[in-house]
């Protein structure tokens, strides 16, 4: 018993520092996509591994749910990757031009504060 409310407050130690260490490196959009995806993930993956739940559930159903954890993981993939900030970051570290359809103020701002912290 001691063992697993041990364990329990490593997790919550451990999970709360990543989550701020998210934030504090990330867009807030991108850090909450990625909890609401990996979240319940973890949770069904726990509950099926260490709990036993599903042991009846059919194999097709599976294979529709690992095709939803994957379309759902390529979303924020791909929200990461198009963020406006990821764009103006990797515009700053290859030293490069905005790319087209980017000429926006927002996009502007984020290229021109992104080559600011390059010359750093």
């Amino acid at each position: 018993m001691l063992a697993a409310v041990a364990g329990i407050g490593a997790a919550v130690l451990a999970g709360g520092w990543l989550v701020q260490q998210a934030f504090g490196s990330g867009p807030p959009e991108v850090v909450i996509a990625c909890l609401t995806v990996v979240d319940p993930i973890v949770a069904v993956l726990l509950g099926a591994v260490l709990l036993g739940e599903g042991a009846a559930t059919p194999p097709e159903t599976w294979f529709l749910l690992a095709g939803a954890a994957i379309t759902a993981t390529a979303g924020v993939i791909a929200l990461a990757r198009h963020h406006p900030d990821a764009v103006a970051a990797r515009a700053a570290r290859t030293d490069t031009a905005l790319p087209a359809g980017s000429d926006t103020p927002q996009s502007l701002t984020l290229w021109q504060r992104a080559q600011s912290l390059h010359r750093r």
